[in-house]
């Protein structure tokens, strides 16, 4: 997204304004996870926030939300 955000999503909260899907990976046994995100150039000088949204089959929505990434890309 492009900007925090703070917003009741799916029985958590969704930190990133403007959500988009960007990426998709497998969760491994162990609980991790890792997602190469496409960045450029053009990029320089924007701030991004991340936020994953995954598969819980324990939970009653059936997703879990993790907690937000607020990156600054520079030189």
């Amino acid at each position: 997204g492009d900007a925090p955000s703070s917003r009741a999503f799916a029985g958590g909260k969704l930190l990133v304004a403007h959500a988009r899907s960007v990426a998709r990976t497998t969760i491994q046994a162990d609980g991790s996870a890792s997602v190469t995100l496409p960045v450029s150039s053009a990029d320089i000088g924007i701030e991004r926030c991340y936020q994953f949204l995954f598969r819980d089959t324990g939970s009653i929505q059936r997703v879990g939300l993790s907690d937000a990434l607020l990156v600054d890309y520079c030189r």
